[in-house]
């Protein structure tokens, strides 16, 4: 199972308590990029690295957001790049999204999205 952003904010303010969590690249950027000091963001990444697992934008997961991107865009609906990439890294493992957005939907049927309650 692939985690969003929703759910590694929730797992880490839970103490990091990883059961076979898997991440995307960018959903590390995104929990990153809201910590401002220095010393605290380069902890925080050490540690995500150190407890989950973090899937890095490949060719199979880019060619995966192309295919979700005219997917969407046949639907009038668009989508974050962020998102998207992140949608794409679990369809290019074919892989459940787990996510506390229900914006993710959209993404169905192309990807299984398990959605979490806080």
């Amino acid at each position: 199972m692939i985690s969003d952003t929703s759910v590694l904010v929730h797992t880490v303010r839970k103490g990091l308590q990883s059961s076979g969590v898997t991440i995307s690249i960018v959903t590390l950027l995104e929990f990153l990029r809201g910590i401002e000091n220095d010393d605290k963001r380069r902890k925080a990444s050490s540690l995500i690295e150190q407890t989950f697992e973090i899937i890095d934008v490949t060719k199979e997961v880019g060619f995966s957001y192309i295919k979700l991107f005219f997917e969407l865009r046949k639907k009038g609906e668009t989508y974050s790049d962020a998102d998207t990439l992140i949608a794409a890294t679990a369809l290019s493992r074919n892989e459940p999204l787990v996510t506390m957005d229900r914006d993710f939907l959209k993404f169905e049927p192309l990807i299984k999205v398990k959605l979490l309650s806080s």
